[in-house]
């Protein structure tokens, strides 16, 4: 039995960082499609050697157990974190304007 509640966790922090690190380059309405991409991405070609092993890249379908995802997790949220708060936005929504 996986522990599916770390696995989630992992693949939210994961999705969460993805999404905060896109939202300075296209808004809120586009930053979710940087986290769709990517789990599409695992889902189809994020195989590795073998069924069993994911690829390096593709963390988020790794065990629950396995450290160095939890690290690669880690980095993806700082990062997001960092560009959301360090990058400024380049778009605006049209009720800020107003």
């Amino acid at each position: 039995m996986a522990p599916t509640g770390l696995v989630a966790a992992r693949a939210l922090a994961v999705y969460l960082g993805l999404m905060l690190f896109a939202q300075p380059l296209g808004g809120w309405r586009v930053a979710a499609i940087a986290p769709a991409v990517y789990v599409l991405a695992v889902i189809v070609i994020g195989r590795g050697e073998d069924i069993y092993q994911p690829a390096v890249w593709a963390w988020i379908a790794a065990d629950a157990g396995d450290g160095p995802s939890w690290l690669f997790t880690v980095a993806v949220l700082c990062a997001g974190l960092a560009a959301y708060v360090l990058i400024p936005a380049r778009i605006t929504s049209r009720a800020n304007d107003e």
